[in-house]
């Protein structure tokens, strides 16, 4: 049997899941740089290893207010195509098993999914159901370019 390892989180009180494979690391939330001319939806980058990683407004698409960086937040480090992103969650659950028959596919349930909030599926849990993020297809085309583009104009340095 086919099994499915994603990461289960939670974002503004709603449950979310990354498939294990996009996952990096899960390490606490710390502070956020700004990144000048970046899209709305970027909250700053962070130091991952040296690199820097925009870090993504998750509770933006879902439409509430961005909060500080509090200490019980964690971030969770993940590719997104090439690119590495952050995600600020507010809490972590941990990692699930699932048949692949436990996966619905994006295009039977896109009207579950929030308004502007990419998911590739919905995992069907024990207690409940957890939306897949698609964590590569989060920013749209323009935001992607205009991320680029802050990236590459602020030089080597966090501030």
């Amino acid at each position: 049997m086919w099994l499915e390892k994603l990461l289960l989180f939670q974002v503004a009180g709603r449950r979310f899941a990354l498939p294990l494979a996009a996952v990096r690391e899960v390490v606490r939330a710390v502070a956020v740089s700004p990144l000048p001319g970046s899209p709305p939806i970027v909250e700053g980058i962070v130091d991952v290893h040296g690199m820097a990683a925009a870090v993504l407004d998750l509770g933006a698409r879902l439409g509430t207010e961005r909060g500080e960086v509090s200490p019980s937040d964690f971030m969770i480090v993940a590719s997104a195509g090439e690119r590495l992103v952050v995600l600020r969650v507010n809490e972590v659950a941990g990692i699930v098993e699932l048949p692949a028959d436990s996966i619905e596919a994006v295009g039977a349930v896109t009207s579950r999914a929030p308004e502007g909030f990419p998911i590739s599926g919905v995992a069907h849990l024990p207690d409940g159901l957890a939306l897949i993020h698609d964590v590569g297809s989060f920013l749209q085309a323009a935001e992607a370019t205009e991320l680029e583009e802050a990236l590459a104009s602020r030089g080597g340095a966090l501030a």
